[in-house]
This record gives structure tokens, sequence and C-alpha cells, in this order.
């Protein structure tokens, strides 16, 4: 009966502890790395190809991660007889946040294979003039 409000509770911890930057920096010191912090540390140090790969990584892991909670939630609401209904707004905010991410990752890999070593703002053949 409590199965699927732990379940929810444990998606919300892990989804908020995966960029968590300061409590494992504080907590575990500098040589207990998470992701977040991996991250951080590689985009600092210019080494947008790793950040990226990890960020794609982890990107992907959270998103398999819902996909299947999400499933398993439907499966338990058709087993108690009731249908579970997304509405239109949800799955709009959903495909929009889906699609700013994919963006994210879009643009670090091409600034990471790029030659120029970085960003450059405005590009090559747009003026603002």
């Amino acid at each position: 009966m409590s199965r699927p409000g732990v379940v929810s509770g444990s998606l919300l911890v892990f989804s908020l502890a995966l960029g968590s930057l300061v409590a494992p920096a504080v907590l575990g010191g500098p040589r207990d790395a998470m992701n977040g912090n991996v991250i951080y540390e590689e985009v600092m140090s210019s080494l947008w190809p790793f950040a990226a790969a990890i960020a794609l990584m982890l990107l992907v892991v959270t998103s398999a991660t819902m996909a299947v909670y999400l499933r398993y939630s439907r499966k338990l609401a058709r087993r108690r007889g009731r249908e579970m209904r997304i509405s239109l707004a949800y799955r709009s905010l959903v495909l929009l946040i889906a699609a700013f991410l994919l963006a994210l990752v879009v643009v670090v890999a091409s600034v990471s294979l790029a030659d120029s070593g970085g960003a450059r703002l405005p590009p090559r053949g747009i003026s603002l003039r």
C-alpha cells in the first residue's frame, strides 16, 4: 500500500542527488567525487569532451530511470483498476525540458569538437551591426 510513495520518494531523492555539488564536496572531500563534481571540474579545466560525455551519460541514466518509474506507476495503476492520465500541459512541459536538455548536449558537444577551443560569440559570419 505504501510502495508507490516509497518509490516516488526514492526517485525524488535520486534526481536531486544527481546534480548536487556542495554536499559531496563538503562531506566527502576531494577524493570522493560524484558526477556533478566531476563535470564541474572538467568544465573548469576546459576538458569539454570528457565533461560532455559524462553529462550525456548522466542524462541518459536519469531519463531511463524515470522512464522505468513511469512504466511501473502505470502498471500499478492498471492493477488497481485506475487509468493513469497525463495531461497535455504536463506532456508539453516534459517535452520542452527534454528539448532544452538535448539542445544543451548538442551545444556542448559541438563546442567540444570545434577547433577553436571554445565558444565564439557571435559565431563567424554573423554580425551584430
